[in-house]
């Protein structure tokens, strides 16, 4: 089976058999506690996430553009590439298989359990719940972050198109990033199975 979140960033084969499961509106939702702490269920939508949180004054205006749940977000280590949802992560409450048993856990993450577009929690099922600890700022600048951040996507990325997202990560210890590969290897627009790599990007 696959566990997928809202189908960002996934390519379904017309003959796939495998059984595809989504996480329900039971895992869509927010809270706030005085203390810093912010509980988001794993199937609440991105955007709507960093806009909930704007409005309390909590910043995760570089996540702005990025499709997908929260879940996802997590899953990936989304971000860019001066912080990431990870390094706001308290705890993560989960289920894993153990022993040929599926088992409910409340993890503490520390730097060992994510970095750049991963998250490793050994014998993972699925992410249920986040608990995020970050400090209060300005609405103001957390608009303009916003703000900011969509228009550079935008500027890159092909935002307003039926796609699947951004699949690639810029490879490790190298000097060209997945795009410059991308381009050097002439694969823009090519096509294969119906599905097409962006001429934009």
């Amino acid at each position: 089976y696959f566990i997928i979140g809202f189908g960002s960033n996934t390519l379904i084969n017309d003959n796939c058999a495998e059984i595809i499961i989504k996480l329900g509106k039971s895992f869509d939702f927010i809270e706030y506690y005085d203390d810093g702490l912010v509980t988001v269920g794993a199937s609440c939508i991105l955007g709507r996430f960093i806009i909930k949180c704007y409005k309390n004054k909590y910043d995760f205006s570089f996540l702005a553009g990025i499709p997908g749940t929260v879940g996802e977000a997590v899953s990936g280590n989304c971000g860019n590439h001066i912080e990431t949802i990870c390094d706001y992560i308290e705890t993560i409450e989960c289920f894993r298989v153990l022993k040929n048993k599926i088992v409910k856990e409340k993890i503490k993450l520390n730097h060992l359990n994510y970095g750049y577009r991963f998250l490793k929690i050994e014998h993972l099922c699925v992410i249920t719940k986040i608990h995020f600890e970050k400090e209060k700022v300005e609405k103001g600048l957390i608009y303009n972050n916003i703000r900011e951040q969509i228009r550079l996507k935008k500027a890159v990325q092909p935002l307003n198109t039926f796609n699947c997202g951004c699949i690639f990560n810029n490879p490790l210890n190298s000097t060209k990033t997945a795009g410059e590969l991308i381009d050097s290897l002439w694969l823009k627009g090519f096509t294969f199975g119906g599905y097409m790599f962006s001429q934009h990007h």
